[in-house]
């Protein structure tokens, strides 16, 4: 879990840009096409576990950021997870990861990237936009920036104040740069 956070501070410097945000995730998941209902879901949060999930911040300000369970999509106990962020408004960065259940997911042959996301407090730096990244770890050892490749995309959040469903196609998420850039392991998704 440490080794997965520092690395993430690395390659998710961007992930959440705003002065103060707090969210609730559910159900986070990488699904295949619309008529199919195979899905790989990372965690929808329904035992109150958020021991794959971690939040970071850094930057100018270092200010925070934290999770925890709150309530859910449905309305019900612990099936989301709560991330308060406060990047503060002089370049901080601050964001969230989860990690595949097991260490690595094979979600190779899946389409889209789902979950659905609640902001409960916006501030005036708007439009807020989400950067989302996919890292591989084929060695089993934790995402290394130098040579596990990862993949990263953008979405702009409503502003309002109830659960958003986002649906991303996977094909809109673009190499970022990291690793090897031998081509993204779908069958070995970390974060």
């Amino acid at each position: 879990m440490t080794r997965t956070l520092r690395s993430s501070r690395l390659s998710m410097a961007t992930l959440l840009q705003a002065v103060s945000l707090s969210l609730a995730l559910a159900v986070l998941a990488l699904v295949g096409a619309p008529t199919t209902s195979a899905q790989v879901v990372f965690d929808d949060f329904n035992d109150g576990n958020v021991d794959n999930a971690g939040a970071f911040a850094g930057g100018a300000e270092m200010t925070g950021a934290g999770t925890g369970p709150t309530d859910g999509f449905g309305g019900d106990p612990d099936t989301g997870l709560n991330l308060g962020v406060d990047p503060g408004s002089g370049g901080g960065f601050a964001g969230a990861f989860v990690t595949a259940p097991g260490g690595i997911a094979d979600v190779s042959g899946q389409t889209y990237f789902r979950a659905r996301v609640r902001p409960s407090l916006m501030a005036s730096n708007l439009p807020f936009v989400l950067e989302i990244t996919l890292q591989e770890d084929p060695g089993g050892d934790g995402f290394d920036p130098a040579v596990d490749d990862e993949l990263r995309t953008f979405y702009s959040l409503n502003l309002d104040a109830s659960w958003q469903f986002v649906e991303i196609p996977l094909a809109t998420f673009q190499d970022s740069g990291a690793g090897l850039n031998d081509g993204f392991d779908f069958s070995n998704l970390l974060n």
